[in-house]
């Protein structure tokens, strides 16, 4: 079949039929992807990203003019990279014709390659999702259709980059070793660390948080930092989700040198308009079925302190009698290694690029 491939735009029939795609490719909830709030938003022009972001949305429609995937390449400024991301087919035959075209627009723009899945880019979501397609995503976890890698790797991407998510299903808090509680806490006061809940300490820390989270992200591959303004606005929902209790702030010397960020499983609940969005966060707030720590960032000054911030996750967790979940984590990081025997699964994710030149 010869496919057409269309620009989307907002306010018109291919811009609705982008951001409905994924209900076609996805029709149980449970496992949908996207992000509706964030599409919408970028088709718009009116994301916190938008003001940095040329963001290009493409549909590939068949003979009768029917939807049939979709994708979007994103550029920015001074980047010699193209992004690709927000891919879907709900016919799986569209997606070279699809991937062909977005590495065309790539090319024509000066790209020299063309590096995804991103939507549009770390700060909002990316990653494609490797195994584990018979369960329910995690919040916070990319999801995708089990073909996708293969159709990726078919068409000339290889793997840049790869991460895991570590399920514990039963933690428990170690009685002996380095990770036992009385040894964590003797290692951070040794540093002059001070480790505490977050509390209701959210918005007050949040330019710290800022000023952390820029410099510890400034070591991945085409990292580009937010102001404050547009961190602020994609991280404080996050705020108001967050587990108030697992949740950790280090200080030391009235310097924030830590921060762990860990959130009920809300699954995809939070996608389901706003009356079941606020019931599943009066829900999972009062009884979470996961604890989920997705976001880790330690000054380098004070390396080793990541198991004073995710114990306290842990042991919430294990109090709790709910698994715990170590998210979305870069094959090489020290996190990548916590407490190897409780570990019951781990769910595997990758980073695709193409070389263009």
């Amino acid at each position: 079949m010869n496919w057409r491939i269309v620009a989307a735009e907002a306010g018109s029939s291919t811009g609705a039929e982008w951001r409905g795609l994924v209900e076609r490719v996805y029709p149980d909830r449970r496992f949908r992807g996207g992000q509706a709030h964030h599409e919408a938003a970028l088709l718009a022009s009116r994301h916190p990203l938008s003001a940095d972001l040329d963001f290009r949305p493409l549909l590939a429609v068949d003979r009768h003019g029917r939807a049939a995937g979709r994708c979007a390449v994103c550029f920015r400024s001074g980047s010699s990279v193209a992004r690709l991301g927000f891919f879907e087919c709900l016919d799986l035959a569209a997606a070279p014709a699809l991937l062909a075209a977005a590495e065309a627009l790539a090319a024509d723009r000066g790209a020299l390659a063309i590096r995804g899945p991103f939507d549009p880019d770390y700060w909002v979501g990316y990653r494609m999702k490797l195994d584990h397609f018979d369960v329910p995503p995690f919040f916070g976890e990319p999801f995708n259709r089990p073909e996708y890698p293969g159709l990726w790797e078919a068409s000339g991407y290889e793997v840049t980059g790869r991460y895991h998510s570590s399920v514990v299903a039963r933690p428990r808090v170690p009685a002996d070793g380095p990770w036992r509680p009385a040894a964590v806490r003797a290692h951070a006061q040794a540093n002059g660390v001070e480790v505490r809940p977050l509390g209701l300490g959210f918005e007050a820390a949040l330019a710290a948080i800022h000023g952390l989270v820029m410099d510890r992200f400034a070591i991945m591959a085409e990292f580009h930092p937010l102001t404050f303004d547009q961190f602020a606005a994609l991280l404080r929902p996050l705020g108001r989700l967050l587990d108030r209790r697992a949740s950790q702030l280090a200080w030391a010397d009235e310097r924030l040198v830590g921060f762990a960020a860990v959130t009920p499983d809300f699954g995809r609940s939070l996608d389901s308009g706003p009356a079941r969005a606020l019931a599943a966060i009066f829900a999972r707030r009062l009884r979470p079925g996961a604890l989920i720590c997705s976001y880790l960032a330690v000054d380098r000054a004070y390396r080793g302190l990541g198991p004073a911030l995710t114990l306290p996750g842990l042991a919430r967790a294990a109090r709790l009698g709910v698994p715990a979940i170590g998210a979305l984590i870069h094959e090489d990081a020290p996190t990548a290694h916590y407490l190897p025997d409780q570990i019951t699964r781990s769910h595997h994710y990758a980073l695709y690029s193409k070389s263009l030149a």
